[in-house]
């Protein structure tokens, strides 16, 4: 006798109908056991929801960044002097008569005032390139007290870096300006919020890089990494300037960019020596073309 029709059976089972043999039917990977059904409908859709908005996210960015020309400045490492170079690069393209942004998406390590305020000496130095008031929000949309790498200074705080914010503060500078100097913290693969580094955020730029090396000893591994990471990521380069943030010995300042250009043909675009202003090559009075180095996305 064959079995009651719609008897059930247990999973796994063959089941006998006329005309042979038939495996079970698959469970739905979309339909939860009746129990968990509606913690799963949550759930799956919280994962949607969540997908649905990167996708929008990185949407905009890529929106945003095609209609505006911009340098990205990296160094090879933090203290190498990007703040300096970018507030060189913002006053000399004012100076050829462009309309400026700078942009730096985050910042970490203030210094406390008299009254309780805290200031961040990056964001003062690049308001005072810029030549004109902008509030601390749009110059850096993510400040944090500690002198530590953005996710970790912002987790001391009980906070995050918000991706979203640094978003704003891009949409906000595309209707402000004609080229953007974003400075970035640290090297290429410092971490920018829990998930995603500096790299991250120069490739959804689409701006090509000033790389910023420091004149001393290390300098030709840590700059011969950085042209690597960059080209491993598709970045474009704009060039390497070599800076002298203290003062080194000569015999470094002559063989560091010789040894560099030797090992890899990305361009030396500059040699800033130790208290100049300006980013024209050593011994040369002649000013880059920034626009043009900027290029089109």
């Amino acid at each position: 006798m064959g079995e009651a029709s719609g008897a059930a059976s247990a999973p796994g089972c063959i089941h006998r109908r006329t005309g042979g043999l038939t495996p079970p039917r698959s469970p739905s990977p979309f339909v939860a056991p009746t129990p968990y059904r509606k913690q799963y409908v949550r759930g799956t859709a919280l994962r949607l929801l969540g997908w649905w908005g990167l996708a929008s996210t990185m949407a905009r960015l890529s929106r945003m960044t095609t209609t505006m020309r911009g340098l990205f400045i990296t160094g090879t490492d933090t203290g190498v002097g990007k703040t300096h170079i970018a507030c060189a690069i913002v006053r000399e393209l004012r100076e050829a008569g462009n309309h400026v942004g700078v942009f730096k998406p985050a910042c970490s390590g203030a210094t406390i005032d008299e009254n309780g305020y805290p200031h961040w000496n990056d964001i003062d130095r690049l308001r005072d390139a810029l030549g004109r008031e902008v509030a601390d929000h749009q110059l850096c949309s993510q400040r944090f007290l500690a002198p530590l790498a953005p996710p970790v200074a912002a987790r001391t705080e009980g906070r995050q870096v918000e991706w979203e914010s640094i978003l704003h503060g891009f949409e906000a500078w595309q209707r402000d300006c004609d080229i953007l100097v974003i400075e970035g913290a640290g090297g290429l693969l410092c971490p920018l919020t829990d998930n995603a580094t500096m790299a991250d955020l120069a490739a959804k730029s689409l701006f090509p890089l000033v790389i910023v090396a420091r004149l001393g000893l290390g300098t030709i591994n840590h700059t011969l990494l950085t042209v690597e990471v960059a080209r491993q990521r598709g970045l474009r380069i704009a060039g390497l300037v070599f800076n002298e943030p203290t003062p080194t010995e000569e015999v470094l300042v002559a063989s560091n960019p010789q040894e560099v250009a030797a090992r890899c043909d990305v361009p030396i675009l500059a040699i800033c020596r130790h208290q100049t202003e300006g980013v024209g090559r050593v011994n040369e009075s002649l000013r880059l073309d920034w626009w043009n180095l900027a290029g089109v996305p």
